[in-house]
């Protein structure tokens, strides 16, 4: 999931367990690193590891040599680096639309998912058929909006609203409403569209901004879309 930088212990373990890993099953005829493409990682130094892919696929060439085939599976958003070339979660508890939708006394609605293992873990508590008042959502920070009282259904595990399953595991009928809020980027798309008069984009308050020219972005070339209307006509 989208976050922000990775710390230095979390990247230099899982690396060097990987490479761990790789070496002891050495000699291989290919390798397959499932990546996501657009890392970037604190260093020892405190400096910023940008290609943090990179720097995992170059350590893996130079372990199993020049003869090895290293297939890499990307994104079709990454940072394609020339050192990938030559080698290759929000907090999803923010509560804005959610709130948004109570202020307008929205009817026929219906929201998935929201992160928030402290309301879970009170609710399983609490017990099946029991009714209790939680605050939900808005516990990572001001960029997930304020907690909210609500009878509603919550997840432990952060993750895009991929299908119909969040709606229809819990008895809720999606056609019977007028208005479905689903947490994901695109990857929604294949199974709502069908179903839906209209897919309507918002650009909600959050960690990760879906407007990209609204994301404060350091190390960017701004050469590119959406920052310039025809990329292709420089140069």
């Amino acid at each position: 999931m989208p976050a922000g930088v990775t710390t230095w212990a979390a990247y230099r373990d899982l690396r060097d367990e990987l490479l761990a890993r790789l070496r002891d099953a050495l000699p291989l005829d290919a390798v397959l690193l499932p990546l996501h493409g657009a890392m970037v990682a604190y260093g020892p130094d405190g400096q910023w590891i940008d290609d943090a892919e990179g720097d995992l696929i170059a350590r893996v060439r130079t372990l199993v040599g020049p003869n090895t085939v290293i297939g890499v599976h990307i994104d079709l958003h990454c940072h394609l680096t020339q050192a990938m070339l030559d080698g290759c979660d929000t907090p999803s508890d923010a509560t804005f639309v959610l709130r948004r939708l109570l202020e307008r006394r929205v009817e026929g609605a219906a929201v998935a998912m929201m992160w928030d293992p402290i309301a879970r873990h009170l609710a399983r508590a609490a017990g099946a058929g029991a009714r209790l008042t939680l605050r939900l959502g808005g516990k990572m920070g001001p960029a997930s909006g304020d907690p909210l009282d609500l009878d509603v259904i919550v997840t432990t595990r952060r993750g895009q609203v991929l299908g119909l399953e969040p709606f229809t595991d819990f008895g809720i009928t999606p056609d019977r409403h007028r208005i479905l809020v689903v947490k994901s980027i695109q990857h929604f798309h294949a199974a709502f569209a069908p179903i839906a008069a209209e897919v309507v984009y918002m650009a909600a308050p959050g960690a990760v901004a879906p407007i990209m020219q609204q994301i404060p972005l350091v190390r960017i070339d701004p050469r590119k879309d959406p920052w310039v209307e025809d990329p292709f006509a420089e140069g």
